[in-house]
């Protein structure tokens, strides 16, 4: 067996707490999205590439996230 031993960073578990994953319908640069979410008032939106599409949303501020997922705008069209 293998064992790990794991050092928890309870500011990135915050972080994490109102993070959203979503994919893509077109492959589209984080730095773009990152971009977008910024020039539409969200600037602490933070934009991961996961891979195959899929890319993490986070936020220092836990309910900015809730907000966009919630809501309808622009980045419907960028999500499903």
């Amino acid at each position: 067996t293998v064992a790990w031993e794991v050092d928890v960073e309870e500011e990135k578990v915050a972080l994490l707490r109102g993070a959203f994953v979503g994919f893509l319908l077109e492959d589209v640069e984080a730095q773009q999205l990152q971009q977008y979410f910024s020039m539409d008032g969200y600037h602490d939106i933070i934009i991961t590439t996961l891979g195959h599409l899929k890319v993490l949303i986070t936020s220092p501020k836990e309910e900015e996230v809730k907000s966009i997922v919630r809501s309808v705008g622009w980045w419907c069209k960028w999500f499903h």
